[in-house]
């Protein structure tokens, strides 16, 4: 974003009417810039709430055709009893 820069006040009538211009033109821009960063947000909230409500149904799809069972995570046979949780993963070099 611009700084808007502050210049004391002209004493002269073309100054002032500068001044104001620029300052018509600056408020004129940041009007601009916040409907593009509101058209930005409304965008971006519309594709994150269709990604939320895919996954919601892939998921929904997942458990039905699968079994829950199926989607629940087991720890391995002989695994390390080394980790705390099934959530780690022992990493060897």
């Amino acid at each position: 974003m611009h700084e808007l820069p502050y210049r004391p006040g002209g004493k002269s009538r073309a100054q002032i009417a500068a001044q104001l211009a620029h300052m018509e033109y600056e408020k004129d821009r940041l009007e601009r810039q916040l409907e593009m960063w509101i058209s930005y947000t409304r965008k971006t909230e519309a594709k994150l709430q269709f990604a939320e409500q895919r996954i919601a149904a892939l998921t929904r799809t997942l458990r039905e055709t699968a079994g829950l069972e199926t989607l629940q995570c087991e720890r391995p046979v002989g695994h390390s009893q080394a980790a705390a949780s099934w959530g780690e993963v022992t990493l060897e070099y």
